[in-house]
């Protein structure tokens, strides 16, 4: 049997890492899931005093941070790593709540692409090859760049959530103010009454009040977490209020008519242009879907690309090439209000 002509048997055992590589992945996630939830009810539940029945899972994810605190005391040296981990900090504590800071997080980003370089050696001993050294920068890259996607695009749910809720909430406290309930009342009312990231905000709002902070210290406080155009808005029109006076009742009612026609804007444009967007995704992914077409069929077909200079320089010019393709058509699609 000629081993190393054989490849069925080597995609077959490729495929088996892979299965347990996402297994892994959707555990980790449940875990994580599960650790939300515990620290959600751990304030209405007593804690042992020891604990000495942890799971194998429990000791790997207690590693797991061990690791990545060595990390971060490593990497909290360099300057341009901790300017570089600031842009992590606005995902930090919003999708994900195991980290605390974007320093962690880039630790975790290196362990990831570390795993991702282990993988792939593996991969090739059971192919009975070695891993080339043009091969190991895309894999780091790749590894270490494939959480900011997740992130991002976990990040962008909860930015819509947020926006498609903020009207909701400015509704709520219009018609809290014609009863003629106060401020920290209406917030409490949206706290209780709306669910997801407007109520915790909301929540936090009421407790900054309770606590004795000024309205015009809450809404900017509220303004710098979530960043949005319409709170910005109603936090200076708050902060007018509060100095001079005034109807609010008929300043939330022009707040509430211009989100409203602000967001019936947005469907529209989302509608007008949604086959443009479909088309444009279409023609991102054609490539790859072309690539793995080709390499299924033939899986040496791209190999001259991968052995030779002229190749290795034909496939950056194609990078580059498909990265300036991506920016124009997105800037060109993109429609701002």
């Amino acid at each position: 049997i000629d081993v190393v002509g054989n490849t069925y048997p080597l995609m077959f055992i490729q495929g088996i890492i892979f299965i347990i590589m996402v297994l892994i992945i959707y555990l980790i996630y449940k875990y994580q899931k599960s650790v939300d939830f515990e620290k959600k009810i751990s304030k209405f539940t007593i804690e042992p005093l020891v604990d000495n029945n942890k799971s194998l899972f429990d000791n790997v994810i207690k590693l797991y941070l061990k690791i990545i605190q060595y990390i971060k005391n490593i990497t909290s040296k360099s300057v341009i790593i901790v300017k570089f981990s600031r842009h992590y900090d606005k995902y930090v504590n919003i999708v994900n709540t195991v980290y605390k800071e974007g320093n962690e997080f880039v630790a975790s980003k290196i362990i990831i692409s570390i795993v991702f370089l282990l993988i792939a050696v593996f991969t090739k001993a059971l192919q009975f090859q070695t891993l080339k050294s043009y091969e190991i920068l895309p894999l780091l890259l790749i590894g270490f760049f494939l959480p900011d996607v997740i992130y991002i695009f976990k990040y962008r749910i909860y930015r819509n959530k947020l926006e498609n809720d903020l009207l909701q909430a400015i509704i709520i406290m219009n018609n809290a103010f014609k009863s003629g309930r106060s401020i920290l009342q209406a917030i409490d009312l949206v706290a209780h009454e709306l669910s997801g990231p407007i109520s915790e905000e909301f929540k936090k709002m009421h407790l900054e009040l309770s606590f004795g902070l000024n309205i015009d210290v809450v809404f900017k406080r509220f303004n710098e977490r979530i960043n949005l155009e319409e709170v910005t808005y109603l936090t200076a029109s708050l902060s007018i209020l509060n100095k001079t006076g005034g109807n609010i009742i008929k300043v939330f009612s022009s707040i509430e008519k211009s989100l409203f026609n602000k967001k019936k804007l947005r469907l529209e444009l989302n509608s007008l242009t949604g086959s443009s967007k479909i088309i444009i995704f279409v023609l991102f992914l054609v490539p790859f879907l072309f690539i793995i077409f080709i390499s299924l069929v033939n899986p040496e077909y791209f190999q001259p690309f991968f052995t030779s200079t002229l190749g290795l320089i034909m496939v950056l010019l194609m990078l580059i090439y498909y990265i300036i393709y991506v920016i124009v058509v997105s800037k060109i699609m993109k429609v701002r209000m």
